[in-house]
């Protein structure tokens, strides 16, 4: 088996790099959209022998990702070996929570996936656009009922625009 070649991993050698087992942080429950990502991303690197080390997922759920944030960027910082998921629900927690800690406060490597809105309404719905939808909250606020993801999430974010 050869192992995965990738440039700028501090002190280990970039042909031998992993050269200890991969943790891929997960910031979340398991069984949520994240979880399942990272789960994937093991089955390949594994199924696909990018590396002959163990790569084992560590969920760490709270606070829409800041636990993991701030686990990845303490107690694993400069750790080569710890690579963590991550997604836009992260930028909403840490900025609702008014936390110290930013997305920027870690290096992205890698856009795996990306997330799309989309508003949609009941077939009986009054609004025929997004348009109209924006009007009426401006008008009314409580007459306008958005459901979606977590708070903070990009559901969030996206009703939030508003």
């Amino acid at each position: 088996m050869q192992s995965a070649r990738f440039a700028g991993t501090g002190s280990q050698d970039a042909g031998t790099y992993p050269a200890a087992p991969v943790t891929l942080l997960v910031p979340a429950a398991p069984g949520g959209g994240w979880d399942s990502t990272g789960r994937s991303l093991q089955q390949v690197i594994t199924e696909a022998k990018l590396t002959d080390q163990p790569v084992e997922v560590v969920n760490r759920e709270g606070g829409g990702g800041a636990t993991g944030l701030a686990q990845l960027t303490g107690q694993y910082q400069g750790d080569p070996n710890t690579l963590m998921l991550g997604g836009l629900v992260m930028v909403g927690a840490l900025l609702q929570a008014d936390s110290p800690l930013k997305v920027t406060d870690a290096t992205t490597i890698a856009t795996l996936t990306s997330e799309t809105e989309a508003f949609v309404v009941r077939k009986d719905s009054p609004f025929t656009s997004i348009q109209q939808v924006v009007e009426q909250y401006a008008a009314d606020p409580t007459s306008v009922i958005f459901g979606g993801g977590s708070a903070g999430g990009s559901d969030h974010i996206a009703a939030g625009s508003c």
